[in-house]
């Protein structure tokens, strides 16, 4: 169940690290936004302390998890996990550019008030799937449970701080995901990153070939 590895499971949160690093160091007005717990009663304190500090047991917990062999786990796990990264990203996206005393409802935040919750479960789960360890999966459970609390404690907060505009937002948007519009939004996420990466495919192609023009020109002034 458990073999330590370099290459294991953990390599699959590198993108979730750095992206959540980068934002920390980016920008630390919206790192200190995320963590304010003004407002908040003691007992929405103790959850959300435990929620921002369960994911990482479960994170060094996959250095030990190698992949599993079951193809069918590892190619839903491997699907679940793109679509995760993938919405974490764009709920990245959104935070940088909202602005400081406006709440976030743009982008992914028109599909799950709380995109960034919604996009680490997928992960984790994916995760989970792609190893088919069952602690792992005890671990997302000890995640999500102190995640909702933390939740609703964010949510009780914004409508004080936000008024009828939150309430309005609240009417509109899930508290979690609203599938049609998500895989849409999915779907044009994953367009932008396979473009993307075309260009940068078709840019590596036109140097090789350059080169080998080069070297081929190269070549025949050697032999003459």
């Amino acid at each position: 169940m458990f073999q330590a590895g370099l290459r294991n499971a953990w390599l699959l949160y590198i993108p979730f690290l750095i992206g959540g690093m980068y934002i920390g160091i980016q920008n630390k007005v919206i790192a200190k936004r995320m963590a304010d717990m003004t407002g908040y009663t003691m007992r929405e304190k103790v959850f959300t302390f435990i929620a921002s500090l369960t994911p990482y047991p479960y994170m060094i917990l996959a250095v030990w998890a190698p992949f599993t062999a079951i193809k069918h786990l590892l190619y839903l796990g491997a699907v679940i996990y793109v679509i995760g990264m993938t919405m974490f990203f764009l709920t990245l996206y959104v935070i940088a550019k909202t602005p400081l005393n406006s709440s976030f409802s743009a982008g992914v935040y028109k599909i799950s008030r709380n995109p960034l919750y919604v996009s680490a479960t997928l992960i984790f789960l994916g995760v989970s799937l792609m190893t088919a360890n069952i602690i792992l999966f005890v671990f997302l459970l000890a995640i999500i449970v102190p995640q909702h609390f933390m939740i609703l404690a964010e949510e009780r907060v914004c409508r004080l701080k936000y008024g009828r505009t939150f309430e309005e937002y609240i009417k509109k948007v899930p508290r979690y995901i609203h599938f049609s519009v998500f895989f849409k939004t999915i779907i044009k996420g994953l367009r932008v990153i396979l473009a993307s990466a075309m260009l940068g495919l078709a840019a590596a192609l036109g140097y090789n070939v350059k080169k080998e023009k080069n070297n081929s020109k190269h070549r025949m002034e050697d032999e003459k």
